[in-house]
């Protein structure tokens, strides 16, 4: 196996890939999180709703 020396410009080139690489992966899980919190909202407000309804109906009987 031959020994090659990879230059500092090279090294500093692929940390940048990684960092960016990472960068990427953070907003991604940042968008799924605020998605999945979003759904919890929308399932606890359509939650709030029913119960309301059964008192409305309860109120009228």
């Amino acid at each position: 196996m031959e020994n090659k020396k990879i230059s500092q410009k090279e090294i500093e080139e692929k940390k940048g890939k990684i960092q960016q690489i990472y960068n990427n992966y953070i907003e991604k899980i940042k968008k799924l999180r605020s998605k999945q919190e979003n759904i919890v909202l929308v399932y606890i407000k359509n939650k709030e709703k029913e119960k309301l309804e059964k008192i409305r109906q309860n109120i009228k009987k």
